[in-house]
């Protein structure tokens, strides 16, 4: 999902997504679909957003918002990335739900089935696990599919930065220079922390653009001198230009009428993305009851019809949601172990890992990779290049043995 460009449009869809009111408000999704498909299908072919399709739903690491609480630190782990998603098979296919938790020893007493009654830990703690194996063996056997979309909260609350510079001149150059300030001030997150408060980011006010931006300028001209890498040398040369170009901005227009030191206000809009996008499949989602009443705050419609594709569970009643909570609870893992590893020493940490270990990681490869060749629209992450780089490497490391 990325941001819109106009801010017009930006402020439009706050007022779908952001505002609460008792009256339901009527939006018809119609132009936005086309739209957004067109987009998406020029940067990734083969995407296929008509299919019919059956959708479950769980997530993981649900901050719900994102803001500098009492002026000192972040609300929630930062380092966390925000997952929703699930299974997903094709609606004619028959899928024998008893099948997805067969030969897993479970306690008597559960009465569903969660993450921690498969694994624990962190990611690399979580692929010990055998009955991790057993579940994602039940899932290879199955014609069931991985989805899911993935927030990286700090670099969505940066981007605004980027995009508030609107020279052509740097357009080409828009996720690199995404990915570089989110390297530079996620490195320096207690001064980043520091700008924040001094600022009210992401309020800007128009006196305060260009010390902001000499602020960002002295963090990337530290990050310069710290690096040893030509590539690396090169992305903070570019993203010190972009800066020196932005200070003579009067006003940072994707920074300016907001809410101070509130980064992320709710998640929410992630979940209809799918309604929309996937208009004709159904989505189950596990009940959630800030999102239902997000739901039936808006009424959707799309070609004159209402959008009725959706429905909320009782998790304890769908094997498919809560195998969906064990996946999703997986990738979150994957995402954390992502963040804080050096690429240049995935291969080492993949040669220490037991057999377990190895054919677990194998198998959720798989399963990724079986799902985005399937079709590229289930797989959807807001995230930096910078951290999406090491997740293909790790699974450019095991593809080729």
């Amino acid at each position: 999902m990325n941001k819109p460009k106009s801010k017009k449009k930006r402020n439009e869809i706050k007022s779908v997504h952001f505002l609460s009111t008792k009256a339901k408000i009527t939006i018809d999704y119609t132009t936005l679909r086309e739209a957004s498909i067109r987009l998406h299908s020029c940067m990734t072919p083969n995407l296929n957003f008509n299919i019919d399709w059956k959708f479950y739903y769980d997530e993981t690491n649900n901050f719900k918002k994102l803001h500098i609480k009492n002026r000192d630190d972040f609300n929630a782990n930062i380092e966390s990335n925000f997952v929703l998603g699930g299974l997903c098979h094709d609606r004619s296919d028959e899928i024998d739900e008893a099948l997805l938790f067969s030969n897993i020893k479970l306690q008597k007493t559960a009465n569903e089935v969660k993450l921690t009654h498969i694994a624990n830990g962190d990611f690399l703690n979580m692929l010990k696990s055998s009955k991790l194996t057993c579940f994602l063996e039940n899932l290879s056997a199955m014609p069931l599919y991985l989805h899911y979309q993935s927030l990286n909260p700090l670099y969505y609350s940066l981007v605004d930065i980027i995009d508030s510079n609107h020279n052509e001149k740097f357009f080409k150059f828009n996720r690199v220079l995404k990915a570089t300030i989110y390297d530079v001030l996620k490195s320096n997150l207690s001064k980043t922390k520091e700008i924040i408060k001094s600022y009210g980011y992401p309020n800007i006010g128009k006196n305060d653009v260009r010390n902001f931006i000499h602020d960002l300028i002295d963090l990337t001209e530290d990050e310069l001198k710290k690096s040893s890498f030509l590539g690396e040398k090169k992305r903070f040369g570019l993203l010190l230009e972009f800066l020196r170009d932005t200070e003579d901005i009067d006003e940072l227009v994707f920074l300016s009428d907001e809410d101070e030191y509130i980064m992320i206000k709710r998640l929410n809009e992630l979940y209809s993305q799918n309604t929309v996008m996937f208009i004709n499949s159904e989505h189950i989602f596990d009940n959630e009851s800030d999102v239902q009443n997000s739901f039936a705050e808006v009424k959707m419609v799309y070609k004159d019809k209402d959008i009725c594709n959706y429905s909320f569970v009782d998790s304890k009643s769908s094997v498919l949601v809560q195998a969906s909570d064990v996946i999703i609870g997986v990738i979150g893992k994957l995402f954390s172990f992502i963040k804080h590893i050096d690429i240049s020493l995935l291969s080492d940490v993949i040669s220490n890992m037991n057999e377990i270990q190895i054919k677990n990681l194998d198998l959720l490869l798989t399963l990724y990779n079986k799902s985005i060749n399937r079709n590229p629209s289930f797989i959807n992450s807001i995230e930096s290049d910078s951290e999406l780089v090491k997740l293909n490497a790790l699974n450019r490391i095991r593809c080729t043995k």
